[in-house]
């Protein structure tokens, strides 16, 4: 299982979860946790609001992110270098730098270093819009 995985903001090594479940995640995808079972998160809904980020998966298992670290993943082609990154209310699993709309769970995941790495900071503060 390759791990797409640079740096916490100490310069340690990164810290992830394995979870062993049949999936078709790629990393980078955003998952949530509901009913004993992961799936993609939407931001279509607060209950969406749970999520992990997806940084490493086979076709039986998956690795999370369990800290808020930088994270090298190459050509990602999201947006523009500091860019703010939300959870996508119309493609779940998506990260995008457009801000949810109307009646849908707004939260800022992280942000955009630069076009190789993404940081990975959700806050802990969901704005229903």
């Amino acid at each position: 299982m390759a791990l797409l995985l640079q740096r916490n903001a100490a310069g340690g090594a990164q810290k992830f979860r394995q979870i062993q479940q049949v999936n078709t995640f790629s990393p980078f995808f955003v998952l949530k946790h509901a009913d004993g079972i992961w799936t993609l998160a939407q931001a279509d809904s607060i209950s969406s609001a749970d999520i992990w980020l997806c940084v490493g998966a086979t076709s039986t298992a998956f690795n999370l992110a369990i800290c808020y670290c930088e994270y090298y993943y190459p050509n990602h082609g999201i947006g523009a270098d500091n860019s703010a990154l939300y959870l996508s209310a119309v493609t779940p699993g998506l990260l995008t730098t457009t801000a949810p709309t109307t009646g849908q769970a707004r939260v800022i995941l992280g942000a955009i270093v630069d076009a190789n790495h993404i940081l990975w900071a959700p806050s802990l503060s969901v704005e229903v819009v």
